[in-house]
């Protein structure tokens, strides 16, 4: 039982680093749609 869980140690890094790096990726592509839509929406109102 223990030469199973030695061979999944580099898969489990592998998941983590993959499921770390697209949280990444949402988070930061989120943040910059809010404040695009955020800037979109004080433009036009500063053009009226």
């Amino acid at each position: 039982m223990r030469e199973g869980n030695e061979e999944m140690f580099p898969f489990y890094w592998l998941i983590l680093i993959v499921g770390g790096s697209i949280m990444s990726t949402l988070t930061y592509v989120s943040w910059r749609k809010y404040k695009g839509e955020k800037r979109a929406k004080q433009d036009r109102q500063n053009d009226k």
